[in-house]
């Protein structure tokens, strides 16, 4: 069986013949972005199964808990299709690599190998691109509950990097700045493995255990520096600053406003958002509805930008939401209202005595004032 080292030694000098026959200067998170003028924009395209591709598949194939996993996903879309579209098996692919790609990197046997970040690039341009064809394909698995042995560290990444980059896309970012905000997002919390043992028990942090836990911006910093020293200097500011907020409450150092660079300001607001979202060892996932009340009595913490765009994308009820009508049917939220967040799109699939309808009808409550959302079902599942 082939060792995670050795098939990263191989797509590094893969990757390196390849630059040398293109001779091209892709524009890359490694470096000092290049100005608008030097980078002209262009519209990203699904990349071809290559080296990257492959490496990542190889290593799914050779950790059977991730191949598995990846099969679990496909349950996901089934209440909608019979059949799995391409759109996500392209989507269920792209997570499960970058799943891959994090749980390599966070891995304290592996992430001495430096060669661990050569498809970080290609994972993030699928991301982009997937985006850019069908936000709601990704949306869908950022939304699911954790299934992943340790999904909190792993998947939390991965769905860190995917809202960043909805939103960065929403707010006109470039191709460049996506890019870097993508892997700075991967690897935002690279250094909370180091604190394992903590963060996997079933409590929560006692005063010391918490004062411990804060340490990890640090030792993620360090950790990056090691194995990464080509990186773009502002992804080792997010190693640093993503727990800082912007009225100094955070963490490690309490920076404020513009002392936090901008990508962590950003990703900072994400990772609260999607751990609200999700369970925790200690603690349940919070209802959709509690979970923008908390963070609108925190806006102080963010900024105003990001959770208004956040809002005004994701909306008040997320995709895959299930909610209860006032006509007393049961629907399912699949797309969302922009200027009215609080009448998305819906598509209804239980009558008012709990009967599923053979044909499911789909009503833009934009449109249709006399239905409305009376509540919503936080755990996705009726009884």
């Amino acid at each position: 069986m082939l060792k995670i080292s050795d098939i990263l030694k191989k797509a590094k000098k893969n990757k390196q013949i390849k630059e040398s026959k293109a001779q091209v200067n892709e524009p890359s998170a490694f470096k000092q972005p290049l100005s608008p003028s030097q980078m002209p924009e262009k519209k990203p395209e699904i990349l071809p199964e290559e080296t990257a591709n492959d490496l990542l598949e190889t290593e799914i194939e050779q950790q059977p808990q991730l191949a598995a996993e990846k099969e679990k996903y496909h349950t996901i879309y089934k209440s909608d299709v019979n059949v799995v579209s391409v759109e996500s098996e392209q989507a269920i692919a792209a997570y499960a690599k970058a799943i891959a790609f994090v749980q390599g990197i966070m891995n304290p046997l592996d992430n001495a190998q430096n060669g661990s970040f050569i498809v970080a690039d290609y994972v993030v341009d699928q991301f982009i691109a997937l985006l850019s064809a069908d936000a709601n394909q990704l949306m869908r698995l950022f939304f699911a509950e954790y299934s992943f042995e340790k999904g909190y560290i792993y998947q939390n990444s991965v769905n860190v990097c995917i809202l960043c980059l909805r939103l960065a896309m929403a707010l006109n970012y470039d191709n460049t700045r996506l890019k870097q905000i993508g892997l700075a997002a991967l690897v935002h919390d690279i250094g909370i493995m180091n604190f394992d043992n903590l963060i996997s028990r079933p409590a929560r942090f006692s005063d010391n255990d918490y004062l411990e836990v804060k340490k990890h911006p640090i030792i993620g910093k360090d950790i990056l520096k090691k194995i990464a020293q080509d990186l773009n200097f502002e992804i080792f500011d997010v190693i640093h600053q993503g727990h800082e907020r912007i009225d100094g409450s955070g963490y490690p150092y309490g920076l404020k406003d513009k002392e936090i660079c901008e990508y962590a300001r950003l990703i900072g607001m994400a990772d609260v958002y999607e751990a609200m979202m999700h369970s925790r060892p200690y603690r349940k996932k919070l209802g959709y509805l509690k979970v923008i009340k908390e963070l609108l009595r925190d806006k102080a913490k963010f900024e105003s930008k990001f959770l208004k765009t956040l809002i005004d994308e994701i909306g008040i009820y997320p995709l895959m939401s299930v909610v209860k009508l006032n006509t007393k049917e049961i629907a399912e939220i699949i797309g969302q209202n922009q200027k009215m967040p609080l009448r998305p799109i819906i598509k209804v699939t239980y009558d008012a005595h709990g009967q599923k309808l053979l044909q499911a009808k789909q009503i833009d409550l934009s449109k249709n004032f006399s239905v409305y959302i009376l509540d919503v079902y936080n755990d996705g599942n009726l009884k």
